[in-house]
């Protein structure tokens, strides 16, 4: 009896001192740094549900600068260009009808937003 008992003992200080030793090691001594990761690492599948939850909120708020900056967080394209792919990942997946006129409407405002600096050879 005697036997089983300090076994179980060691075993559960074994499972407890496992447990105290990953929690320690997962919270300060492998701890990610801020900013080692953004948004533009995304798959394209969250990248364009990101987009689309922009599109909900500028649906909302009619904020088209929010808007553009919330999608400046994606990288260093347009973010006409992250709407753009938005709505051929959609499409292909067969995003609801409502997502699909939330991701234009956005497309078509922030098109129309759009405004060139002095200087721009593309105007």
């Amino acid at each position: 009896m005697k036997i089983i008992n300090k076994r179980l003992f060691r075993f559960i200080v074994a499972i407890l001192a496992g447990i105290v030793l990953s929690v320690i090691f997962g919270w300060y001594v492998y701890t990610p740094g801020q900013g080692e990761s953004s948004l533009g690492t995304l798959r394209m599948d969250y990248k364009t549900d990101y987009v689309l939850m922009v599109s909900e909120v500028y649906s909302q708020s009619n904020d088209i600068k929010l808007a553009e900056q919330y999608l400046l967080l994606l990288g260093e394209e347009t973010p006409i260009r992250y709407i753009q792919e938005a709505i051929i990942f959609a499409k292909e997946l067969n995003y609801s009808q409502l997502d699909m006129e939330n991701l234009a409407r956005l497309a078509i405002d922030m098109q129309a937003n759009i405004t060139f600096e002095p200087g721009d050879d593309d105007a």
